[in-house]
């Protein structure tokens, strides 16, 4: 049995779905008996049924862990022929705020009803920095079948994260019982239902 505890994420059933992961991979030696830090678990935001344009305008890039996100997402966009993401103020204080009620109450991995694209993780506090937390998301590409393209509860941090027609980005993180709670807002949100083949290409940036 893992020594570090697992989080539940729970969506509303009416537009998402359910999702806990733990980032053993990223981190073996957390994830062994009785190691610490716990490992990261993340949550991931369902597809919805339509891709809005942009909502919000970009904002000056950040530094400092806002900053850190930032440059970790773009790094993996490029793999994946998507153009760098810009950082949004106003993302980042949804982003943020959402944290904060999550730390708030139970800690549990819960979903907000923004209109952005969502991703989530938790992990001991101070052992994951922003790069950790988006390579844990970004490891999911090795289930992802690019052939036959379509969203999973096992790859949509992958997907959301990578996808072509997102824009910008805002992220905020609160400490809850020991852990850290980070939340990552997307616009417009990835995860579109019959937008996969076009938004989320391999390396080659060729189907």
């Amino acid at each position: 049995m893992l020594g570090s505890r697992l989080l539940q994420s729970r969506l509303p059933q009416s537009r998402r779905l359910q999702s806990w992961i733990l980032a053993c991979a990223l981190l073996g030696a957390a994830c062994t008996p009785g190691a610490s830090p716990r490992a990261a678990q993340s949550g991931v935001r369902a597809p919805d049924s339509a891709e809005p344009g942009a909502r919000v305008r970009p904002s000056r890039t950040p530094s400092g862990r806002q900053g850190a996100i930032l440059r970790a997402h773009n790094v993996r966009r490029a793999k994946h022929c998507a153009q760098a993401l810009r950082w949004s103020n106003e993302l980042a204080r949804t982003a943020q705020g959402w944290a904060d009620k999550l730390a708030r109450g139970r800690c549990a991995l819960e979903h907000s009803d923004t209109p952005f694209g969502e991703n989530l993780a938790a992990g001991t506090s101070g052992a994951f920095s922003p790069e950790d937390i988006v390579q844990m998301w970004f490891r999911e590409r090795e289930q992802y079948r690019f052939a036959r393209g379509s969203f999973s509860l096992k790859t949509g941090h992958f997907t959301q994260l990578v996808w072509r027609s997102t824009r910008m980005i805002g992220c905020g993180m609160s400490e809850c019982k020991g852990m850290d709670v980070w939340v990552c807002h997307y616009d417009p949100p990835g995860n579109v239902e019959g937008r996969f083949d076009e938004q989320v290409l391999p390396t080659s940036c060729q189907k």
